[in-house]
């Protein structure tokens, strides 16, 4: 892991195999889409596309840390730990359909009622979302507010979907040190934005999609790790989705997005 310099910080994304499937054409574009998403929110908290700085790349599943200004990844960050909240949500939802679903009184189009409700839920706060970025984006690009509007909610939604299916971020940051005759100086917005997101970046475990569970099937218990937990456990895991899915034919890896 390379060192940090002061007042600096970078952002790791762990994209799961199962997005790119071992191709490499598609490997390129999931790296076009993150790069994209990075420009949206450069552009959105510094007014202008800011020049990504490739610090690390390393793990069987790609992990790539990228070095950003502080309040751009605190801007990803933030969006990213909305997006944990809103698939936590998600899943309580898919919890009381699968419940549901185990009662015969219930039929497949009284079941519809729930997937009705993560579509709702979804929409709402992707719009509520998009409203409260827009508000903090600068007004430094050349976009309409129609425009920058329509970048955002693709952003939402792309990365509500990518979380869905596996992907993992991880952010590093060392704050810079106070004056020296000033050891009580505030710290800069951007760290202590990053101090309060960090903690909040918890992924949880296994990665299951209700809507293609056994209802009869006893699921294993759910428990939240650490991006750094999952990393250590690689070991365990096989290589390769297909010996995974082989060796462990339960475990099955949501596959589908909500919009």
């Amino acid at each position: 892991m390379s060192e940090l310099e002061e007042g600096t910080a970078e952002i790791g994304f762990l994209i799961p195999r199962e997005l790119f499937e071992d191709e490499f054409d598609q490997f390129i574009k999931q790296l076009a889409v993150i790069n994209r998403i990075i420009r949206e929110f450069s552009e959105a908290a510094t007014g202008s596309a800011q020049e990504i700085k490739v610090r690390q790349i390393s793990s069987s599943d790609p992990l790539l840390f990228l070095g950003l200004d502080p309040i751009t990844i605190g801007m990803i960050g933030a969006t990213i730990t909305w997006a944990l909240d809103v698939w936590k949500r998600v899943s309580e939802i898919r919890g009381l359909r699968v419940t549901a679903s185990k009662i015969p009184t219930f039929k497949e189009p009284d079941l519809k009622f729930f997937d009705d409700k993560i579509k709702t839920t979804v929409a709402a706060e992707i719009e509520t979302k998009a409203k409260e970025l827009q508000g903090l984006a600068k007004d430094k690009d050349a976009r309409t507010s129609g425009e920058r509007r329509t970048h955002i909610t693709w952003v939402l939604k792309t990365l509500l979907a990518l979380v869905e299916r596996g992907l993992k971020v991880e952010i590093r940051s060392l704050p810079p040190s106070p004056p020296a005759d000033d050891s009580e100086a505030p710290l800069p917005q951007a760290f202590k934005m990053l101090n309060e997101t960090i903690p909040q970046l918890v992924w949880e475990a296994p990665y299951l999609n209700y809507h293609h569970q056994n209802p009869h099937q006893k699921q294993p218990q759910r428990r939240k790790q650490s991006l750094l937990a999952l990393r250590k456990q690689k070991a365990l895991r096989p290589r390769y989705e297909s010996d995974y899915r082989r060796k462990r034919p339960d475990a099955r890896i949501c596959d589908r997005c909500w919009l």
